[in-house]
């Protein structure tokens, strides 16, 4: 993008535009649900073992989303809460709050329709301070992988 004087530069992060740049921040889940039950997530950074919680007076927006499945037809969500469920936990984080689904339902627009096929999608949501983001699915004995990019304002 060109600069034009008197008016700031302009940063694009999939949906969103920022007059500042920011830190691209990369996220990363995985969740292998059992039969018939419910399987959370919670994303992290790439290397790290804990669960990433969006800084205090920030809001994290997730702009883009890659995904894929071992199976087809996997329907998937996002949500998030007050605590680090791990992987492929049974228990939903505290005080879950759906962000592009109703919680309990498996109503979602987020579907790999084909096994193996990765998925990409420009998405806009956003995550409260203090917060945890997860991913939910229960589609059984299959694998999910999610990388979501995003920034903090």
């Amino acid at each position: 993008m060109r600069k034009v004087a008197g008016f700031p530069e302009v940063w694009k992060f999939g949906t969103l535009e920022r007059a500042t740049r920011g830190t691209p921040i990369l996220l990363v889940a995985d969740a292998t649900a059992a039969a018939g039950l419910r399987r959370y997530s919670t994303l992290r950074a790439q290397s790290t073992s804990a669960g990433y919680q969006v800084t205090a007076g920030r809001t994290l927006i997730i702009t883009r989303v890659i995904y894929r499945a071992t199976a087809s037809g996997l329907v998937w969500q996002f949500s998030y809460g007050d605590d680090d469920v791990g992987r492929a936990s049974a228990v939903a984080p505290t005080n879950e709050v759906g962000i592009d689904s109703m919680i309990l339902t498996v109503g979602s627009v987020l579907i790999a329709n084909s096994a193996g096929t990765p998925y990409t999608t420009d998405y806009y949501i956003t995550v409260p301070a203090g917060k945890y983001l997860a991913i939910a699915h229960q589609q059984a004995s299959d694998a999910l992988h999610v990388l979501a990019l995003g920034v903090e304002v």
